[in-house]
C-alpha cells in the first residue's frame, strides 16, 4: 500500500521531517566512526613488532 505523503502531510512538515530523519542519521553515522576509528586506534597501538623487539605502543 502506497500512501501519498504529500496528503498526509504538508510541503513544510516533510522538510522538516526528513531533514531530522538526515540529520539523525548523520549523527549515528558520524558515532560509528568514532568508534570504529577508536577500537583501531587502540588495536593498532599494541602491536607486536620484532623491528623494536617487543611491544609497540
Amino acid at each position: 500500500m502506497k500512501v501519498n505523503l504529500l496528503e498526509v502531510y504538508s510541503v513544510h512538515e516533510l522538510a522538516l521531517k526528513t531533514y531530522r530523519d538526515l540529520a539523525k542519521r548523520k549523527i549515528e553515522r558520524n558515532r560509528e566512526v568514532a568508534a570504529y576509528l577508536k577500537i583501531r586506534e587502540i588495536s593498532g597501538r599494541k602491536k607486536w613488532n620484532v623491528r623494536f623487539g617487543g611491544y609497540r605502543w
